[in-house]
């Protein structure tokens, strides 16, 4: 299923700017990863990869080790090793880029079940970071991640939906620009409307430009 964009007073798609009526979001291929598929466990990564990636993720995590109740280095790296991960060659080399998402707070999730998103691409003696959604206190992110066919300098782009209460998302579409994913983009879904002064839920959302 897609959902298109909809001005906020419910244009169709024919009366708007060509900035906000060419955004289509894949609800069917927005997902979370796999909570079974981690970097411990993914059968696309051998052990010197496994390695590589669990001292790049504890080493972003260390940081938040006090605020987090992490109590040492034996715990850090069993919380690194037990991060989600999606191999997706999102450039199109032949080699996978590693997405990779927190599984629990300590690693980064919030209350809402927002979990910090990085991707990793593979290099000479690591892993370059190419996308880190935590913010200042060292959680942030969102509920899932949608890969887009459409590509920006040669990476594919993607769509993070941050889930803000059981019917709204908020959408944030991240491009590839100067050797990193950055957010260009932010949009609001909604599966709630008014008709008539009474609230509906809406089989579908309504996607506007917004974010503020």
């Amino acid at each position: 299923m897609l959902a298109m964009v909809a001005g906020a007073a419910g244009q169709n798609a024919a009366s708007q700017a060509p900035s906000s009526s060419h955004f289509y979001w894949s609800i069917r291929k927005a997902h979370e990863l796999d909570y079974n598929q981690t970097i411990r466990n993914s059968p696309g990564l051998g052990p010197a990869e496994r390695a590589m990636l669990i001292k790049t993720v504890a080493g972003l995590i260390r940081p938040f080790m006090e605020d987090r109740e992490i109590s040492s280095e034996r715990e850090l790296r069993q919380i690194a090793a037990n991060t989600r991960v999606e191999l997706v060659d999102l450039d199109g080399d032949g080699i996978p880029e590693v997405i990779a998402q927190a599984n629990d707070i300590r690693a980064g999730c919030g209350a809402t079940g927002n979990c910090v998103f990085w991707v990793f691409k593979k290099a000479s003696g690591g892993y370059k970071l190419l996308l880190d959604t935590r913010d200042k206190d060292g959680i942030g992110g969102a509920e899932s991640i949608t890969v887009e066919n459409s590509r920006t300098n040669g990476f594919n782009d993607f769509v993070l939906a941050v889930h803000d209460s059981a019917f709204e998302k908020t959408l944030l579409v991240y491009q590839y620009k100067n050797g990193l994913y950055r957010e260009c983009t932010c949009y609001d879904a909604s599966w709630i409307s008014t008709v008539g002064g009474k609230w509906l839920n809406l089989k579908h959302p309504v996607i506007s430009i917004g974010c503020e």
